[in-house]
């Protein structure tokens, strides 16, 4: 889980490859579709607030540890 937490933290773009965006102030802080697909849509924030609230539940149940570095 901590990893796919990760995974999703790591591809938000912050703000990205700037070179390859019309306007890179725009999608600061988006989630594009894959590390190759950087088109943006409005449902793929929700699926990562999803993934992420469910890692919090997991973690508030001690279902999960807290990683460490």
């Amino acid at each position: 889980m901590q990893s796919a937490l990760g995974f999703m933290l790591r591809h938000q773009l912050r703000p990205g490859p700037v070179h390859l965006m019309h306007d890179p102030a725009r999608l600061h802080g988006a989630w594009p579709g894959s590390p190759i697909d950087l088109s943006v849509r409005i449902d793929y924030p929700q699926h990562v607030a999803g993934s992420m609230l469910r890692y919090l539940q997991l973690l508030a149940a001690g279902k999960l540890g807290v990683p460490h570095p």
